[in-house]
């Protein structure tokens, strides 16, 4: 369980450093995106979804320990709770960086950058909440009033 457990850490400082390597790639013209022009109907909408997508998908992946659902699989079996904690943290950690690169990827080919910078920061900010302990697994199958 140790190595599950730094994996799943590495998982999470892979949130940060993948989005920073292919900026990094963009920006020195190894990554290279076209930019398409889109109407402003079409660029609108675009931001509106991925504004909604990537918001929604903050507040779950913060409250994801609170979804009773969640909850009773980790305390479900004692023995492997520790085991559906690091699945789960590794959903939330996949979930993550899907939104960072869908943000990157509409950022790069619509142009407009101030939502998606915004954006992408509110997603990294979230991730300082979500770092991965076995006392919080500890403490979800412990608690009583979670629900």
């Amino acid at each position: 369980m140790i190595k599950s457990m730094k994996a799943l850490t590495v998982l999470y400082f892979a949130i940060w450093f993948i989005p920073l390597l292919l900026c990094l790639l963009y920006y020195l013209g190894i990554f290279g995106i076209r930019h398409i022009l889109f109407d402003e109907v079409t660029t609108y909408i675009i931001q509106v979804v991925t504004c909604v997508l990537t918001l929604g998908s903050i507040y779950v992946c913060l409250k994801l320990f609170k979804y009773g659902q969640v909850v009773n699989s980790i305390k479900k079996e004692p023995a492997k709770s520790l085991r559906k904690y690091i699945n789960w943290n590794t959903l939330r950690y996949i979930w993550l960086i899907l939104m960072l690169l869908a943000n990157m990827f509409t950022y790069y080919i619509t142009d407009t950058g101030e939502v998606y910078i915004a954006l992408g920061a509110a997603l990294l900010l979230s991730t300082c909440f979500c770092f991965p302990s076995a006392q919080e697994c500890e403490y979800i199958v412990n608690s009583e009033e979670n629900k």
